[in-house]
């Protein structure tokens, strides 16, 4: 499951969240815009109640912020909602520092501002 609110505090910079939930945990990825884009972190945590805590303690989300999200796609980032994934070589190794996003079917490198 994947959810995403707007931060009522703007704590270090964040504009809003992601939580992604898997069988590992919890995990919150703090966002510095509200356009789609890599996290700047990430904060993992044992259960839902804990990740939402935090979040309405440092961000000021409460629950009814929330709106859930579709889980990306197999291989995708979590905090991107679009379909994103880390680009592939030839070889089929990651090439981290570079990502590509799906457009009409094909895998397109984009470009990523730094951080």
């Amino acid at each position: 499951m994947r959810k995403i609110a707007n931060c009522r505090v703007n704590a270090e910079g964040t504009a809003r969240c992601i939580i992604y939930t898997d069988d590992c945990g919890v995990y919150v990825f703090p966002c510095a815009s509200l356009e789609d884009g890599t996290g700047v972190g990430d904060h993992w945590f044992e259960s839902m109640v804990q990740a939402e805590a935090f979040c309405e303690l440092r961000y000021g989300i409460t629950a009814a912020d929330w709106s859930e999200v579709p889980d990306p796609d197999p291989g995708c980032l979590h905090d991107w909602l679009a379909p994103v994934r880390t680009k592939l070589g030839a070889d089929g190794a990651p090439q981290w520092g570079k990502l590509e996003r799906r457009e009409n079917g094909r895998w397109i490198e984009i470009s990523t501002p730094r951080k």
